[in-house]
């Protein structure tokens, strides 16, 4: 994810994550300068007993700290795909 400040002064920014499923990001993002961007990361843990398709829907939500003068939050949507089953592939012996 990218935040950006469009301000005149450098900016931190607060992030939050709110979902069913287990998710991280940082805490806070900056200061960003003026006219500048910061990237982060959200990272989303698919539970053990998830199935094909099942979803997920995180809230993100990004303001600027302390004064929450920029803030602003989407829904990002996670989907469970199921792993690949591996093949194993034997040698043909013949007598």
């Amino acid at each position: 994810m990218t935040v950006f400040n469009p301000g005149t002064i450098s900016e931190a920014f607060t992030v939050a994550v709110t979902s069913n499923w287990e998710a991280q990001a940082p805490a806070t993002v900056g200061p960003v300068a003026p006219g500048e961007s910061a990237s982060f990361t959200v990272t989303v843990t698919v539970p053990a007993g998830a199935h094909d398709g099942d979803q997920d829907a995180l809230t993100l939500s990004v303001s600027t700290a302390p004064t929450e003068i920029m803030d602003a939050s989407l829904v990002l949507t996670t989907t469970a795909a199921a792993a690949a089953t591996p093949k194993i592939y034997l040698p043909v012996l013949l007598r």
